[in-house]
């Protein structure tokens, strides 16, 4: 059950009667695919149409202009970014979730929403995003609430900032962003034509961090790649081990985390020697020995894999597209990314050790976040994290393990407030599917509704608006 108090009392008739009308519009069209035929009820009937006994349906009740729509949520199923609660129920307010339990009762002035019996979950996290244009549009409509951003324009950082700390009604999802990556002259990141300040000397290391947080930056990136992982050999110029390690210890020392771009072995290896916080893809070139993934989990290492974009340049291909629930609501741009492929030959043994990886460090006691490095060829924003979690079970996590890795796991690594989780005073950023994905993680892909900030989501993508 989901309670709302929306829209806040701030905003004017005009934009709740707007409000109001889009909410009811949306209703309809945002049932998954497999449930369209099923409108007679029972537990996958479409949502917001249908009335249980002495209950009100879905419809805003927002005439007599008091700003108050609630939504009433029968029958559902919480999520909770760790477990499935014993609740059916839950209240938002102002932006917030106030309220999570069984049969809460409707205050005054609440209208309600029926769940039809699917799961309610936190916002998605994805823990490895490049966010520019409609990236953070993308991402939202497909349920990815907050993004984690490991390189773009500093400038966007700022908007970013105010927008994030603003409960209020969005199309975009957050972003939290390391902002500039260090690399050196002509390394990984220098490619794109951003433009991109570089980590030359030690004497560069301390001014290069502290210009970082001057722009905003939420957290500190690291690169170190070479290519080795993909060629044989070195072919590309890379910071090395001592430099990387200073760039760790001066982001710890102004109090930001410190993840780390590998692709080789070596380099995961020299990162943990370093006390990085974290690997933002997991190494492809080997399979980590027991004794590096015990030690990953004694210091507290977490890993973010990126398995999609990993799938791609082993050969894979991407079914977003085909798929009968997310593929309709591909934009242009997102059908485009998952198109793209890689412009050197395929090596299907990188997703094999990639998976080993994954599988060896998570029995370890590692902790693995979700993370798409979206919009690298074969990805899409928000979409290609649903493929992401698949991966991630593929791999050895749980149904259950895969979905924290994408809600609370992300926000407790990256210290993301008041985001990743479903309980009182955390932001009403929520996702309702059809389902049990705790179960079977393909059920996160019948998307019925989102809310951000406890404002609902358009789900169609604005190039099929009217």
């Amino acid at each position: 059950m989901l309670r709302y108090c929306w829209p806040p009392r701030r905003c004017s008739w005009r934009w709740r009667r707007r409000a109001c009308n889009a909410w009811e519009d949306a209703d309809e069209p945002h049932e998954p695919a497999r449930h369209r035929r099923r409108r007679g009820g029972g537990r996958t009937a479409g949502l917001g149409r249908s009335r249980a006994p002495g209950v009100a349906g879905s419809r805003c009740q927002c005439r007599a202009g008091r700003g108050r729509c609630g939504l009433r949520d029968h029958d559902a199923r919480v999520f909770d970014g760790e477990r499935v609660l014993a609740a059916d129920s839950l209240r938002v307010r102002d932006g917030h979730v106030v309220d999570v339990g069984e049969g809460l009762q409707a205050a005054n002035g609440e209208a309600t929403i029926d769940a039809q019996g699917g799961t309610v979950l936190p916002g998605f996290i994805d823990a490895h995003t490049h966010s520019w244009g409609e990236a953070r549009t993308d991402a939202l409509r497909f349920g990815v609430t907050t993004v984690v951003d490991m390189f773009t324009m500093a400038s966007m950082l700022p908007e970013a900032r105010e927008s994030r700390e603003t409960p209020g009604p969005t199309r975009q999802a957050d972003l939290f962003s390391a902002g500039t990556l260090a690399t050196v002259k002509g390394g990984h990141g220098t490619q794109f034509g951003l433009p991109v300040p570089t980590v030359d000397s030690d004497d560069d290391v301390v001014p290069w961090v502290r210009a970082r947080i001057e722009e905003g930056s939420d957290f500190i990136k690291i690169v170190r790649e070479d290519l080795s992982a993909y060629r044989g050999r070195p072919d590309m110029p890379s910071l090395e081990a001592p430099r990387a390690a200073a760039l760790v210890q001066a982001a710890h020392a102004e109090g930001l985390k410190a993840v780390v771009h590998v692709a080789a072995y070596q380099h995961a290896v020299e990162s943990l020697d370093a006390g990085a916080d974290g690997l933002v893809h997991v190494f492809q070139d080997a399979v980590a020995d027991d004794a590096f993934a015990q030690r990953a989990a004694r210091q507290g290492l977490f890993v973010v894999p990126t398995l999609t974009v990993v799938a791609g340049l082993s050969g894979e291909r991407s079914a977003l597209a085909d798929d009968a629930e997310l593929g309709p609501r591909l934009s242009g741009g997102q059908k485009q990314t998952l198109s793209t492929r890689w412009p050197w030959p395929a090596n299907p043994g990188l997703i094999a050790n990639a998976r080993a990886n994954v599988t060896k460090l998570h029995a370890a006691g590692v902790r693995i976040l979700a993370g798409t490095d979206a919009p690298n060829a074969n990805t899409a924003h928000g979409a290609s994290l649903h493929e992401e979690l698949v991966q991630l079970v593929d791999a050895g996590l749980s149904p259950v393990e895969a979905l924290a890795a994408a809600t609370a796991h992300p926000a407790d690594a990256f210290g993301l407030d008041q985001r990743g989780r479903i309980a009182p005073g955390m932001r009403a950023d929520l996702v309702l599917v059809a389902g049990r994905p705790d179960q079977d993680i393909r059920d996160t892909r019948g998307i019925r509704a989102i809310w951000k900030n406890g404002h609902p989501v358009p789900l169609a993508s604005m190039e099929f608006m009217p």
